[in-house]
């Protein structure tokens, strides 16, 4: 189960679930890669506001966690620093 956008209202997130649920699958398909992409940018931006001492690096190994999944990133790059604490 999804947990809802803390900057959404409940009431406009149940909206627009109906709503996203009424659109045809042929329709959702194609907007897959411009929301992946929108993920890749919007998300660095996340990371460095929370952790804004950290390098380039560190972010992007950050990222690899939600991107990856924790398994695979971590056999993939070096521990991020809460997982070395």
């Amino acid at each position: 189960m999804r947990t809802p956008a803390a900057d959404t209202r409940p009431e406009a997130e149940r909206i627009l679930v109906r709503l996203w649920g009424q659109v045809s699958v042929a329709k959702k398909l194609p907007l897959i890669p411009e929301n992946t992409r929108a993920m890749q940018e919007f998300t660095p931006g996340g990371l460095r506001a929370r952790h804004p001492d950290e390098s380039f690096e560190r972010l992007r190994r950050r990222l690899a966690n939600p991107w990856l999944g924790t398994d695979l990133a971590r056999r993939s790059y070096d521990p991020t620093p809460d997982e070395t604490e």
